[in-house]
This record gives C-alpha cells, structure tokens and sequence, in this order.
C-alpha cells in the first residue's frame, strides 16, 4: 500500500497507529492522519475546477454558452467523482466487486461459462474505475458541446453587433 495515499492516511489506519519511534527502527517514517479539510477540499475539486473557467467566460466573453451543457458537465464530472471517493474513503474497497468476486468464483466451481461472464460483466460496470471513466467521457463530450456554444453565442453577439453599426445603402 502506497504509504501517502489516502487510505493510509485514514485515522484507523495501521499504519497512522503505529509510533514514530517503531517506524525509525523498520526505516519507514511516521505519517499524520488525513485531515477533515483536506477532505473537503478534494471532494469539493468537481466544483473548484469550475470557477476558474465561468469567471473567465463572464468577463471576456459575456456569456456562460449553454447552461443545459453546464449542468450536464458538473453532474456527470461530480456522479463519477463522487462515487470514486465513495469507494476509496468510506468503503475501503468496493463490496460491489467483492460481491461479483465471489459469484464469479462460485459460477467457475459449478462450471457455469455463462454465469461467469455475466458476473465479470456486470463486475466491470461496477467497478469505480470503469465508472469515473465513464462519467468522465460522459463530461468531456459534454464539455466539448459547452464549448462549441459558448463559441456559437460569441460569434452571433459579433455578427449582431456588426449588423447594428453598419449602415445598409438601399438602391
């Protein structure tokens, strides 16, 4: 286990219990537990990451492009992320792949190739990777849109501007 990862840091971990004085003689160094903020601050990534990007859109272009695209980016970005940090906090392994681990093992036993594919199949939809994967191919097209409109929102605010200001001659 990676020993500044995440679930290493966790207050209950063995490895956050152990004493800097045990872990001078084994050559490993003593780790703080994670903090409730930092927490926070990586759960709440899906929303920081946007701020950036709508304050510049406001202020350079006037526009926020597509606010149906915007909301389809934010849910899909948070639903993966969200369901990956549900898995690597607070479940400490995913009980969905346990779950199919075990009906996969059981389905191999009893000479099932049919029960056993179904269950790596649905094993695979599950897992918290190919999930956040998933949602974030989901976000990037969806991005992609977004972007597609704000340029779309821009050029007409130009064209209408340029239609305003210049004086059509009739003969």
């Amino acid at each position: 286990m990676c020993p500044v990862s995440v679930r290493t840091r966790l207050p209950n971990s063995p490895r956050v219990l152990r004493k800097e004085k045990d872990d001078k003689y084994r050559g490993n160094y003593y780790i703080k537990p994670i903090g409730i903020l930092e927490v926070y601050l990586f759960a709440l990534m899906p929303v920081f990451q946007n701020v950036p990007s709508w304050a510049l859109s406001r202020s350079v272009f006037h526009s926020i492009g597509s606010v149906c695209m915007v909301r389809v980016v934010n849910t899909t970005l948070t639903v993966g992320w969200i369901y990956r940090l549900l898995e690597r906090w607070a479940l400490d392994g995913c009980r969905l792949l346990h779950f199919c681990e075990k009906k996969i093992r059981a389905a191999e036993r009893d000479g099932g190739v049919l029960g056993s594919s179904f269950w790596t199949v649905v094993a695979a939809v599950v897992s918290p990777t190919a999930a956040l994967h998933f949602w974030t191919g989901i976000t990037l097209i969806a991005g992609y849109c977004h972007a597609r409109s704000l340029e779309i929102s821009v050029l007409m605010e130009t064209a209408n501007q340029r239609a305003d200001s210049s004086e059509f001659i009739y003969v």
